[in-house]
C-alpha cells in the first residue's frame, strides 16, 4: 500500500470535493484522512490518500 499527500488551495466551488473524490475513486485510490477548511475566503484541502503503486501514479498524473 503506497500514500500520497495531496494539498489544494482555490475558490470554493460547489462541486469541487465531490469531483475530486471521484477522480481519485476512479484511479483506484483511497482517501486515508482529510482536512478542509476557509483560509482567508479560499477553500484549503489537504488529503492523505492510499492505493496500490499503479493508482498512485494515476492520481499523480
Amino acid at each position: 500500500m503506497q500514500q500520497l499527500v495531496v494539498c489544494a488551495i482555490g475558490q470554493n466551488e460547489p462541486k469541487l470535493l465531490k469531483t475530486l473524490s471521484k477522480a481519485i475513486i476512479d484511479c483506484g485510490g483511497s482517501i486515508t484522512d482529510s482536512r478542509m477548511t476557509i483560509l482567508g475566503g479560499e477553500f484549503t484541502l489537504m488529503m492523505l490518500l492510499s492505493g496500490s503503486w499503479d493508482a498512485i501514479v494515476k492520481i499523480e498524473a
